[in-house]
């Protein structure tokens, strides 16, 4: 009898997906080691615990997290996929090498798993290619402006609402000694994404125009909106640090937590890193403002997703899984706990203190995903960000729209245009 209950411990359970989980109970003789490959090192310590909480519960599996540094986490992910030789579970986001490898039959679909109905139905609906599902989100983003609550009470100083607003506040920051804007644009997606937050507000068209630039339909200086546009980050540059391209993001974060800039221009997925650099930082986030205040948008994408190998061993497949659903079912909350990142988690909410206006903004249906994702390839996207630090540097708007229609055309073909 106890020979029968030991093997009924160690057996599987067989989801009604067909998806096969390890028990909690199963034998401790035969550990399944995956690696989950993730590339924000503010997030480690958290995984950390979920993946110490996970092992105490199934100690069959062992977990080993590879936490690389986002600027080479990318080129290793791409190498990884080369050399078909994808981590059991990794992290990643929407984007060309992701869709190509899952054409690739490197990336499992999970179209038809339990796992997504623990997700927020209309986040994946954004996030199907082809109809089917492939990234299980459990946390969104949003593009906003960090500011120093302490500042803006102590100068008289109120959350700018309108883009006039916002250019009202940077003048009369650095009349009582303080730095209006921190910018780290040598790491340049700082720029980039910050750029992109203002495509959905100042380039009306901007789907329309790209896909016709891509098509060689339109230049680059007719794209609606476009000098308004290059005029926004043109002046941003007038109220940041000396040398904003000679600052990568660590320092910038630093000057900010310190108190010696008022506002950092960046994604929510930067709190970990804010907070981890002071704890005791009194800070808020409002959404960059519009012309007017109905006008206002909050870029908003799937943040912290998770994709699970094709190509894994049965075994770990069905660690994968296990782990897998674990998160979705318990490590989720603790995440969202810990990163305070808006939740894309059914029945899970965040703490939206810090970034209540961008709420609001956001609960009225005012948003947009990042209008690169699904329509330009990786190397488009660099060499738009490049286009970006060159204006930064000359403020040559003419050169600029040069640059940026030649990110679309000459570096970005032969791929297609996905939208």
């Amino acid at each position: 009898m106890m020979k029968k209950i030991t093997a009924i411990c160690m057996s599987v359970i067989i989801l009604l997906t067909g998806s096969v989980l390890f028990t909690a109970c199963s034998s401790k003789n035969d550990v399944v080691e995956i690696d989950f490959f993730q590339h924000n090192q503010a997030d480690e310590e958290t995984f950390n615990k979920i993946i110490a909480d996970f092992h105490s519960e199934y100690p069959n599996i062992r977990v080993k997290q590879i936490c690389l540094p986002e600027k080479t986490a990318d080129s290793v992910i791409t190498m990884r996929f080369q050399n078909n030789d994808i981590p059991d579970i990794f992290n990643s986001w929407f984007a060309q090498n992701i869709i190509d490898a899952f054409d690739a039959g490197q990336i499992r679909d999970l179209t038809d798993t339990d796992f997504v109905q623990y997700i927020d139905a209309g986040i994946l609906e954004e996030l199907k290619y082809n109809g089917r599902i492939f990234m299980l989100p459990i946390t969104k983003n949003f593009m906003g402006v960090f500011y120093n609550r302490d500042i803006f009470e102590q100068h008289n100083i109120s959350v700018p609402l309108t883009l006039e607003e916002f250019w009202a506040v940077c003048e009369t920051l650095p009349s009582k000694g303080v730095l209006p804007i921190i910018a780290a644009d040598q790491d340049g997606w700082n720029l980039a994404h910050w750029a992109q937050s203002l495509m959905g507000m100042y380039l009306p068209n901007y789907s329309a125009d790209f896909k016709a630039i891509f098509n060689g339909s339109l230049r680059g200086s007719k794209i609606q909106g476009i000098s308004d546009f290059a005029d926004i980050v043109i002046r941003r540059t007038q109220y940041v640090q000396d040398n904003p391209l000679g600052t990568v993001t660590d320092p910038a974060v630093s000057e900010f937590v310190l108190g010696r800039a008022a506002m950092f221009l960046n994604g929510s997925y930067m709190t970990a890193s804010i907070e981890t650099a002071n704890p005791n930082l009194n800070y808020g986030i409002f959404p960059f403002p519009g012309s007017t205040e109905s006008e206002t948008r909050v870029m908003s994408n799937a943040d912290y997703s998770f994709f699970l190998s094709a190509q894994s061993s049965p075994e770990k497949t069905e660690a994968a899984e296990t782990f897998m659903m674990y998160m979705l079912t318990h490590g989720a909350a603790y995440y969202i706990e810990q990163t305070k990142a808006p939740s894309s988690i059914i029945g899970v909410t965040a703490d939206s203190s810090r970034y209540e206006l961008v709420k609001d903004v956001m609960d009225e249906g005012r948003v947009f995903r990042m209008p690169y994702m699904g329509r330009w390839n990786l190397a488009t996207y660099l060499e738009y960000t490049v286009a970006l630090q060159n204006l930064v540097a000359s403020s040559n708007k003419d050169t600029f729209y040069k640059e940026f229609e030649e990110s679309m055309t000459s570096v970005g073909m032969p791929k297609t245009y996905i939208d």
